[in-house]
């Protein structure tokens, strides 16, 4: 289960999402899951509308407690994902471009910047594969309005020194830009959803 719902309470469809290997995800349908049921084996996705998935009482701002938890429950107690409702055609995605692969780059995302400053791309160590970058030494990361830093590719912080900027697989298996007992994001003046290019 997950609640990321700025629409709460809007036309956005609560929603439980069926995937293979009897994986279940429960949320609000506005692009939160989507990616997720795709990396699980997307199915089907059903409308949470059957009283036995809402609270006793649903409350118009606070979906998370009234209809998520309460289906969520309900899922995890044994109650097949079909039994929540209708059958939903499609999900919402996110307005994302996926990453961008050329020889000698990869244009992408930032996806997430977390409390350290690090910043989390949607490219993956296989995308920078693809575009033959695994091998340089040094990269560029190419800024908006023409900035640009040099990265050096690790495997661990212990390998740099303090404050440099580094270009590493993080643990959820994303490209990940940081710098060593420094905020990057800051360094570099990143956003959410900037877009960067990788290049040698």
């Amino acid at each position: 289960m997950a609640v990321v719902d700025p629409g709460v309470g809007g036309a956005r469809a609560p929603v439980v999402i069926e995937c293979k290997g009897r994986r279940v995800l429960v949320g609000p349908d506005n692009g939160l899951l989507t990616r997720a049921a795709k990396l699980l084996g997307y199915r089907h996705a059903y409308r949470i509308e059957s009283p036995g998935f809402l609270g006793r009482k649903v409350s118009p701002t606070f979906h998370g407690r009234d209809l998520f938890a309460t289906a969520a429950g309900r899922i995890a107690g044994g109650v097949g994902p079909s039994e929540a409702g209708s059958k939903v055609r499609g999900l919402v995605d996110l307005p994302l471009r996926p990453p961008s692969v050329t020889a000698g780059s990869v244009d992408c995302s930032v996806v997430h910047v977390d409390v350290f400053g690090n910043i989390i791309l949607d490219a993956k160590m296989v995308d920078l594969s693809r575009a033959g970058l695994e091998k340089s030494r040094k990269i560029r990361l190419i800024l908006n309005r023409g900035r640009s830093a040099a990265l050096r590719f690790v495997k661990a912080y212990h390998e740099v020194r303090k404050e440099e900027l580094i270009i590493l697989e993080g643990s959820q298996g994303y490209v990940e830009i940081a710098a060593r007992e420094a905020n990057a994001a800051e360094k570099l003046r990143v956003e959410l959803l900037d877009r960067v290019q990788i290049a040698a």
